[in-house]
């Protein structure tokens, strides 16, 4: 009997082990040929036929293909000549104003002030005019949920002082994409939880839009959740900058403009927070002596498409206002 339990034993292990092993051996060579169509891909320049609508659900790899391509039109511009251009960095809603008046967009989306100091300091030429388009969202908090999409919760960018590994953060992911690898439709679904009808009827109410959509509602709470309650760094970084690229002028983007949510102590306590935050920076920012332009007495709560970024209203009131202010001359 027990010899007969022994080869039982040994008839039921033996294909589960076979199937582990082949799951295994599997893996490993999706994962080699994932690389080899990487390799591939940049070898044959694959990358330059990527394009936006491509990642139409992905905000941050969609940001990334628009920051590459961007950089490439600036950098072939400064080869052809001695003239002064406008460069607008900051995060996506900086990379949302485009390049008017013949200024080049190095906005990068969920960028860090680390990074756009990177981005300056090692792409941006000393005669160039800057416009650094900064809100408390960039100033207090780091790159959230959002910025872990791309990788399927790995770093959003990796590699920025470097064009391959840029190159290849987007190129994996759009091969991921396609080879099915990751469910990259929707970001905003995969990240971000769902609202609390609580939850959306309140920030139905501080947006001035009662019947909002819910993927929309669900972007503005996660940037709200973005700032801390007091964790105020002060400005130290930027007049540090600013010492050293004498053509930084800042752009002073506020929030949206609220109304109070009575009926939800909490929520409203954290909106307070905000905006005696971006009071503090702001004030900061007037004092300091820096070069700046603040954008606060410009728009309205219908400018604004969620917390921090605005309509194409928006968007024309606000280069209207910066053109009317010398910043592209």
């Amino acid at each position: 009997m027990p010899q007969e339990w022994a080869k039982l034993r040994i008839f039921i292990i033996v294909p589960d082990l076979a199937k582990s092993m082949k799951s295994r051996l599997l893996k490993v060579l999706g994962s080699y040929l994932l690389w080899a169509l990487l390799a591939i891909a940049l070898w044959t320049r694959a990358y330059d036929h990527i394009r936006r609508y491509q990642f139409s659900g992905n905000p941050i790899a969609m940001s990334l293909i628009s920051f590459e391509q961007n950089l490439r039109s600036y950098n072939k511009a400064k080869k052809q000549g001695e003239r002064t251009y406008t460069v607008i960095v900051g995060p996506s809603y900086a990379a949302d104003l485009g390049s008017p008046f013949g200024s080049f967009n190095l906005g990068l989306g969920a960028g860090s002030s680390s990074e756009m100091k990177t981005i300056i300091e090692d792409y941006c030429r000393q005669k160039d005019r800057i416009l650094y388009i900064l809100s408390i969202l960039e100033a207090s908090s780091s790159p959230g949920i959002i910025r872990h999409g791309l990788r399927g919760g790995g770093k959003g960018f990796q590699g920025l002082k470097n064009t391959a590994s840029r190159r290849l953060s987007v190129t994996r992911g759009y091969l991921h994409s396609k080879l099915g690898m990751y469910e990259r439709d929707n970001l905003i679904d995969r990240v971000l939880p769902p609202l609390t009808a609580s939850e959306l009827h309140n920030i139905g109410l501080i947006s001035n839009r009662p019947n909002i959509e819910e993927s929309r509602a669900r972007i503005i709470k996660h940037m709200i959740n973005m700032i801390p309650d007091t964790d105020y760094q002060g400005i130290d970084r930027y007049i540090k900058l600013s010492e050293e690229r004498q053509n930084i002028r800042y752009v002073l983007l506020p929030v949206l403009p609220s109304q109070t949510v009575s009926r939800d102590e909490e929520f409203n306590k954290k909106l307070t927070s905000i905006h005696y935050l971006e009071e503090r920076l702001f004030d900061d920012i007037h004092e300091s002596g820096l070069k700046y332009v603040d954008l606060s007495g410009i728009l309205s709560i219908e400018d604004y498409s969620d917390f921090v970024h605005f309509t194409d209203r928006g968007r024309y009131k606000i280069i209207k206002y910066l053109n009317k202010n010398g910043c592209f001359d």
